[in-house]
């Protein structure tokens, strides 16, 4: 009776594809075979990453066939341009994709800081340095000596902040107030685009915020792919779709921001005098339409708009470069022959019952 039941359960083993191998990865332990010269007996290795965190996680136990061992994650984890046996490779190709990964981690956590509306982690700087008024354009004449100090102006996520000492000092103005005409932000911009940055700051919010917390699971996921005997199909695939997530994020946000700066003006602004006596920016390029009206004839005050990168949007290109890498170190290592050989895999199922009857202990039996 005992040889026919264990003649049913071999059956039913060779029906069904063998799991073992996955089940032991999950639960933090690996069995495998030395083969050396001394005709040593097989032995068990458990050696695994340092973190429990950082071991496949356990929905794989319950839904194996969906998360693991479905066609798409067996293609894709089976791709790369190393052996998936080469260990050398994986160790060094990984640590390098680990290194990458975290110094994407800093860039994305620097333009994050941008939410702030802090100066120092801005996306984008403009200096406005006054050139004086000139009576060459169109025969105006001179309409005075003196000079404007220089204004500074720091784009954020969701705001700017306005560094002007001639007027108000530093203010910060939400993107939302743009087109409020008391603060007279047409000196900077076209009434027509002051909708711009408001309409397009829950997109760069949005984009920033998911690419950061896409970040947070590769992490564990890269020092699970190191070890060999504990890398799984999900793993290669679940680390690739974050990182593209990320990636992605990273440049909706920058494209987003890009049409937020576009809407400001750029290179050298004419500004002739209304009828309070102050400037307000002309919205033509006289250099360009020499006949252009103006409102008098006392002259115009030239001032450039010179455009800087800002601190948060560096660290925006500094997670777009190095996630890149990142991707390509992880697409290069292929997953174990174990993952999708179903010959590997019953030769573990076979040692793993081997030495689960000369070592209970192993699995708590």
């Amino acid at each position: 009776m005992p040889n026919r039941q264990r003649r049913t359960r071999q059956r039913r083993a060779r029906k069904r594809r063998p799991l073992q191998w996955l089940y032991d990865r999950v639960n933090g332990i690996t069995v495998t075979t030395l083969d050396n010269d001394d005709d040593e007996d097989d032995m068990i290795v458990n050696t695994k990453p340092p973190c429990f965190l950082c071991l496949p996680p356990l929905t794989l136990k319950v839904c194996p066939w969906l998360l693991e061992q479905n066609g798409c994650c067996i293609c894709l984890g089976s791709m790369g341009c190393c052996a998936s046996n080469d260990n050398w490779a994986r160790g060094t190709i990984l640590k390098l994709g680990a290194t990458c990964n975290v110094i994407a981690f800093l860039g994305m956590v620097l333009a994050t800081l941008s939410l702030m509306n802090n100066e120092a982690t801005a996306f984008a700087t403009a200096t406005l340095q006054d050139q004086g008024t000139s009576g060459t354009l169109s025969n105006k004449t001179a309409a005075g000596s003196f000079v404007l100090e220089e204004i500074h102006i720091y784009l954020g996520l969701r705001a700017a902040t306005f560094s002007n000492p001639n007027t108000f000092g530093t203010t910060i103005v939400p993107y939302d107030r743009f087109c409020d005409e008391n603060l007279g932000l047409t000196a900077y911009l076209s009434r027509d685009d002051c909708a711009v940055c408001k309409y397009t700051t829950l997109q760069r919010m949005i984009a920033i915020l998911v690419a950061l917390v896409a970040f947070v699971p590769t992490f564990g996921m890269d020092i699970t792919r190191a070890y060999s005997n504990f890398d799984v199909n999900c793993q290669k695939v679940a680390s690739s779709v974050l990182s593209l997530i990320t990636l992605v994020g990273c440049i909706v946000a920058y494209l987003q921001f890009n049409q937020c700066l576009d809407s400001f003006f750029d290179g050298p602004v004419y500004y002739d005098k209304d009828d309070g006596g102050g400037y307000a920016a002309a919205l033509f390029d006289p250099q360009s339409n020499p006949n252009a009206q103006f409102l008098n004839t006392e002259g115009l005050r030239q001032v450039d708009f010179d455009w800087q990168v800002g601190y948060g949007l560096l660290g925006l290109f500094l997670a777009m470069t190095f996630k890149s890498i990142h991707i390509i170190c992880n697409c290069c290592i292929p997953t174990p022959e174990i993952t999708r050989v179903r010959r590997d895999q019953e030769e573990y199922e076979q040692l793993a019952l081997e030495e689960s009857e000369s070592d209970n202990s192993l699995y708590g039996w």
